[in-house]
């Protein structure tokens, strides 16, 4: 049977080494501020392959921030790295989405997503009584891509539900909205733009997203 000490042995000798490893390294480092604190790695893990050097001027931004204003809340830095005007990682357009890409979605690996979304809709369009003036008012729609997908089945599978259709796209980056133009260019009798669900006119339709909270701050 287990000593009924051994777990106590056990615990105080992993403390002595989590103790000895890193206890100069906490002694040995004078105090930081917390604006120092941001994009600098801990010690030890200055040559760590995990580590990015990041966005030098979104850094400073941040940084500058701190010093100004005192420690800034995750929501906040978060908003700063995904929709800086200039550096965000989405606003930017810097995000690469794809198999080769940063990371890949249900989107960006086929068009079988979009299909299903359309026939959905076009279902949900019929049980609503056919209504001429039907409105899909996507959020978050990055380069228009499901947009496109759910566009061409509808003008394959349901034509009649795209005639009655506008695609309304809530989309604030402008580098973004350049894009979703460029891909959807087939379809710009169809398609507007606003920059939030603030300034959207009351519709009968349906509103979606795919993934956007992914990509909430």
């Amino acid at each position: 049977s287990t000593h009924p000490f051994f777990g106590v042995y056990l615990a105080a000798g992993v403390a002595h080494l989590f103790w000895s490893f890193y206890a100069p390294r906490i002694h040995s480092s004078p105090p930081r501020s917390w604006a120092d604190r941001i994009a600098r790695p801990a010690p030890g893990m200055e040559d760590s392959h995990i580590l990015h050097p990041g966005n030098a001027a979104l850094i400073e931004i941040i940084r500058d921030e701190i010093r100004r204003t005192g420690p800034i809340s995750f929501a906040r830095f978060m908003e700063h790295a995904l929709y800086h005007p200039e550096h965000g990682y989405y606003s930017s357009d810097r995000a690469r989405l794809g198999r080769r890409g940063d990371y890949f979605t249900n989107v960006s690996v086929g068009s079988t997503f979009g299909r299903f979304l359309a026939l959905q809709f076009a279902e949900i369009w019929q049980r609503m009584g056919r209504d001429r003036k039907f409105a899909l008012v996507e959020q978050g729609a990055h380069h228009g891509q499901l947009a496109r997908d759910i566009l061409q089945s509808l003008r394959e599978a349901a034509p009649e539900f795209l005639s009655a259709l506008t695609y309304q796209m809530v989309e604030p980056s402008p580098r973004l909205q350049d894009r979703q133009r460029e891909t959807l260019s087939e379809f710009q009798d169809k398609i507007t733009w606003c920059e939030s669900i603030d300034t959207l006119a009351p519709f009968d339709g349906i509103h979606f997203s795919n993934e956007l909270f992914d990509a909430l701050p």
